[in-house]
């Protein structure tokens, strides 16, 4: 039996500030550790404000901001105020949220807090003891595993009076025997025969082609159609009475 322990803890980080008395003699922090936020969750940061001899440091009358920017332009991608835990022992924590890291490219990040008063002053936070106020965060894909893009087939060939598609990937080598495809078909008021044909050959070159599923539309608008089963490719054949269809979107 295999056994494989997962562990559930707080991502921590100490937080230093000059605020009164600095010390750098008592207490030298090297270096800050890489952040790692994973999108599709929410990512809990809590940060712990120090001293430099280590204790911790009052906020009380103080706003922390937390700031993620790109390294290369820095384009600011997240601002906000952090949420306080414990005023007098300066714990504070930030969530960075799905929708936050939702549009953001994988890779590296800076990130930097700073406080803010009641007069609108602003101070740095370090994260060690060489006042280094700008730390890196990694983002890293999906903890689930990224999503497929749907395809989108907008191109239809004229084929005596029926307009066909290009050819579109199965992908036979990911599927089970209980394969799910589902088509959603987006028409201007449209009328016809629609047909979705797939063929067994190694490219999608091949001529056989056979009509696996078949519909008839009117005055639609948008439509859609599941098929199960496991194929090379598919593509749709449709013979238009009026109307047109716009697009065609595939899942897998």
């Amino acid at each position: 039996m295999q056994f494989n322990p997962s562990y559930l803890y707080p991502n921590k980080v100490d937080i230093f500030s000059d605020l009164g008395s600095w010390q750098t003699e008592r207490y030298r922090k090297v270096y800050q550790r890489t952040l790692k936020a994973y999108r599709g969750v929410d990512n809990r940061i809590d940060f712990q404000i120090r001293n430099s001899d280590q204790k911790s440091l009052s906020i009380s009358g103080l706003t922390v901001v937390f700031n993620m920017f790109t390294q290369d332009t820095n384009e600011l991608v997240v601002s906000r105020d952090c949420t306080v835990v414990d005023v007098v022992k300066g714990k504070i924590f930030v969530t960075l949220t799905e929708n936050d890291l939702q549009s953001l490219s994988f890779g590296f990040y800076n990130y930097s807090l700073h406080t803010v008063n009641s007069l609108n002053q602003k101070a740095p936070l370090y994260g060690d003891s060489q006042f280094g106020a700008i730390g890196q965060l990694e983002v890293i894909s999906n903890v689930y595993g990224e999503v497929v893009p749907t395809e989108i087939i907008t191109t239809f060939g004229q084929v005596d009076s029926n307009r066909i598609s290009e050819a579109i990937d199965a992908k036979p080598h990911l599927n089970s025997n209980s394969a799910l495809h589902t088509f959603a078909f987006y028409g201007s008021n449209y009328s016809g025969t629609v047909i979705i044909q797939c063929s067994l050959d190694e490219n999608s070159n091949g001529n056989n082609w056979i009509d696996l599923e078949t519909m008839s539309l009117t005055n639609s608008s948008i439509s859609y159609k599941n098929v199960i089963g496991i194929w090379s490719w598919f593509r749709i054949k449709h013979t238009p009475a009026s109307g047109t269809i716009d697009k065609v979107l595939y899942r897998y």
